[in-house]
């Protein structure tokens, strides 16, 4: 009777040793920082959450009750009982984070924080000095990331903030971090400056030039060291290939090859940032490379690149355009079109090309050089005689032997 007893009681205590651990369990918060500053992400660690799948945490302004409109941030928890939440960084002020069980209003846990740093505003133009006609580009940082009350705008060098002297101006449309880019400028000094809460209270200023800078080509690529690390692969085999001393009148030259599937579909694709807002010529020598054996390839193809296109994605008055030039459409007597989706978002301009891109098409010297040359502006108008070209974005390639690529001017 005695041992009956004891084990009951042994199993009771054994119950009751759960319920209070359970109870004990009290759920708990901590940030990992009790002073932030307005760039910084707020991490919560949240320990004995009860587990549920809709238990969550909110930031509430410290003192201010749990009602759902007083929420400025939250988050359901995923259901951890220990683990950390990640929060965007908040504006100045004391704040408090807080845990609810089950989607509900009654309080488990929270803890306070305050963001009580600025982070320093940084702006500045990308360049110290501008050519004419060239577009101004300002990059900014820790703005204060309020819709329609940050501004930044161009002035004078040297002169007051007052609205008669502002030349350009651009909301920063909430963005903490960004850029903008304005319209071109006469020669002169000026300055660029942030504003804050739709006022004229100089936050950041940075001074830039815009001159005269005579200028007649840019070359992107002559393959002479080695070639551009610019070059970006998005799709294909083959990396850009630089090819020694086998260029036109060079010392080395750029092989891009083409992977056509079935004759059907070619799966190179590589791209060339420009951001050129002054020159609208694109150049370049189109090969040529008769010793050249593609990797991997059939021993016939020495030499060799099947068709490929040439093109530049622009910025125009009208939006993005993507223009082609491919000597395909030649042989088939394809004059230039236009092409674009429902929505007419995306639109692609096609241009039989001034010069054969195949070796060895309609008996051409397997090693002949041929110049290519067209003015991206007049070709635009030829589709949209309305349309003017902003700056030259990117050229993009399905392939080719090339060399000396350049943006000109006319």
């Amino acid at each position: 009777m005695k041992l009956k007893t004891t084990l009951i009681f042994t199993i009771f205590l054994m119950i009751l040793g759960t319920k209070l651990s359970a109870v004990d369990a009290i759920a708990s918060l901590n940030t990992d920082k009790k002073s932030y500053s307005t760039q910084e992400n707020i991490i919560v660690s949240a320990t004995n959450m009860l587990g549920d799948a809709q238990d969550w945490i909110g930031i509430y302004p410290k003192g201010s009750s749990n009602d759902w409109n007083n929420v400025i941030k939250w988050k359901w928890t995923n259901a951890i009982i220990n683990g950390s939440i990640t929060f965007d960084s908040l504006p100045l002020g004391e704040y408090e984070a807080r845990a609810f069980f089950k989607n509900s209003f009654k309080l488990e846990a929270s803890t306070s924080f305050a963001i009580d740093k600025k982070s320093k505003l940084f702006i500045e133009t990308t360049k110290n000095s501008y050519n004419i006609g060239e577009n101004i580009v300002v990059d900014f940082k820790n703005m204060k990331g309020e819709e329609n009350q940050d501004w930044i705008a161009i002035y004078p060098k040297g002169s007051s903030n007052d609205w008669g002297n502002v030349i350009y101006w651009k909301w920063t449309h909430g963005l903490i971090n960004g850029s903008i880019t304005f319209d071109s400028l006469p020669l002169g000094e000026y300055e660029v400056r942030a504003f804050f809460n739709n006022s004229f209270k100089l936050e950041k200023s940075y001074p830039f030039t815009v001159r005269n800078i005579k200028k007649k080509s840019t070359i992107y690529e002559d393959g002479e060291n080695g070639i551009s690390p610019n070059w970006i692969h998005v799709s294909g085999n083959y990396e850009p290939i630089h090819v020694d001393n086998d260029g036109f009148n060079s010392r080395g030259a750029l092989a891009l090859v083409t992977e056509w599937v079935h004759n059907t579909v070619n799966l190179a694709l590589y791209y060339l940032p420009i951001h050129n807002s002054t020159q609208k010529v694109l150049e370049m020598d189109v090969g040529g490379l008769a010793n050249f054996r593609i990797p991997n390839k059939r021993p016939n193809q020495v030499g060799y690149m099947s068709h490929f296109g040439i093109g530049v994605e622009v910025k125009t008055i009208q939006g993005r355009r993507r223009m082609m030039w491919d000597s395909f459409l030649n042989h088939e007597n394809v004059s230039a079109y236009r092409t674009t989706n429902e929505e007419g978002t995306n639109v692609w301009l096609y241009y039989p090309s001034p010069v054969e891109h195949v070796r060895g098409y309609l008996r051409i010297n397997i090693h002949q050089w041929e110049h290519f040359r067209v003015d991206i502006e007049q070709q635009l108008k030829i589709l949209e005689p309305n349309n003017r070209v902003i700056s030259v974005e990117y050229l993009f390639l399905t392939g080719g032997f090339l060399d000396n690529i350049k943006l000109s001017s006319n």
